[in-house]
């Protein structure tokens, strides 16, 4: 017996429900995964950097950016910096990535992320806006990047 087009319809919409529902599912697994490794790289990034300068271990957040903040925001700081992301090849992009958005119509990838953002920027800045080669100040005119108190 065949369908009408209306039960077709129905059928099809059904389905489509219950692959929005699994992309949704997999989704938050995807991001549930990305949230534990960044986890993971934050506390061993932490452990190292605490066993290399133990005297940081009693520093308050406030006083552990400052530290990070003046050690890193100068010219030699900044040149390592721009060295090691040039070696470091940005990540693949993720599947993620280019998935649509669930509630509309329009089924358009979305644009590639870019990566490698350094120094608080965002991604609306360009990459090279930190790593120009300056001296604080980002190549978009933007607020110099030195801690002066």
């Amino acid at each position: 017996m065949s369908q009408t087009k209306l039960e077709r319809i129905e059928n099809i919409n059904e389905e489509i429900k219950n692959l929005r529902k699994r992309q949704q599912q997999l989704r938050s697994q995807h991001n549930t995964q990305e949230r534990k490794a960044r986890t993971k790289r934050l506390i061993e990034r932490g452990a190292e950097l605490e066993s290399m300068m133990p005297d940081t271990a009693t520093f308050t957040n406030e006083q552990f950016r400052i530290f990070l903040k003046r050690t890193t925001a100068n010219d030699f700081g900044q040149k390592i910096l721009a060295e090691m992301v040039a070696k470091n090849p940005a990540p693949p992009a993720t599947p993620q990535d280019n998935i649509p958005e669930q509630d509309g119509e329009d089924f358009l990838p979305k644009p590639t992320k870019t990566t490698g953002h350094i120094k608080g920027t965002s991604p609306s800045e360009p990459a090279d806006a930190v790593r120009d080669g300056s001296t604080g100040s980002k190549a978009n005119g933007g607020a110099g990047a030195r801690d002066t108190g």
